[in-house]
């Protein structure tokens, strides 16, 4: 397998880079804002990931409820998750070990693939 340089991993790349500097030079410890809103988005997408089945019809679950109820609920526990993401990407540090969590966090975030198109611009502008 090799690997593809496509405009997506060359973006990837250049977020990522000046991150990895950042969070390695700053102190370890968190308890802020970011700290909560991180938490927040945690919970936020574990939730999002026990319900991802409801959108699979072939699942054996699905039938275990109604297809509308299933739809409300996928889509409820969606944009739960976005607008969390969404508000940690809005939460301005205000101290160095705060951009460290930051920067920490959205690392995770970027490695696991989970930054969609639509926030791209966000997550680049949380950084400036």
């Amino acid at each position: 397998m090799r690997n593809r340089i496509n405009r997506r991993n060359v973006i990837a790349g250049l977020a990522v880079a000046p991150l990895a500097g950042v969070a390695a030079s700053l102190p370890a410890m968190a308890t802020s804002d970011v700290h909560a809103a991180a938490a927040r988005h945690k919970a936020a997408w574990q939730t999002f990931e026990d319900n991802v089945w409801r959108a699979d019809e072939m699942d054996p679950r699905y039938t275990s409820d109604t297809s509308e109820n299933n739809a409300a609920i996928y889509d409820a526990t969606d944009e739960a998750e976005e607008q969390a993401f969404r508000q940690f990407m809005e939460v301005r540090p205000q101290a160095p070990v705060d951009m460290k969590a930051k920067a920490e966090y959205l690392l995770d975030h970027l490695r696991g693939g989970y930054v969609s198109d639509e926030n791209w611009e966000v997550f680049l502008k949380a950084m400036i």
